[in-house]
């Protein structure tokens, strides 16, 4: 019994100590913005904002090695979404943007 406990409570710790640092990463970036290599309007986008300047946002490349970008993409409960349009802003409201004018005028307001 008593090994079984101890597996149990170092299980709980580990996965406390997981979501601890998920909450801190999460505090810093707030905004996702999900884009993938040959998406002309992931590119347009980009090309229309100057996301260095705003640092609550994060751009998430997907693709295959990207582990981190499929990860959040499922967290957000967005892969099925993904398959169908591209780029996907998740705000820091856990809004789920699709549009690339409303995806703009989201990232200007943000920038301002």
């Amino acid at each position: 019994m008593g090994l079984i406990w101890i597996t149990v409570k170092s299980l709980s710790l580990s996965l406390n100590s997981c979501v601890d640092t998920f909450l801190r990463i999460r505090r810093f970036i707030l905004t996702y913005l999900f884009t993938k290599t040959g998406c002309g309007k992931c590119d347009w986008v980009k090309s229309q904002i100057d996301l260095d300047r705003i640092p609550e946002v994060k751009v998430m490349q997907l693709d295959s090695e990207n582990s981190e970008a499929l990860a959040l993409l499922a967290y957000y409960e967005c892969v099925a979404l993904s398959e169908k349009k591209l780029p996907i802003l998740v705000s820091d409201q856990m809004e789920i943007i699709t549009s690339v004018g409303d995806i703009k005028n989201h990232l200007t307001n943000l920038s301002a």
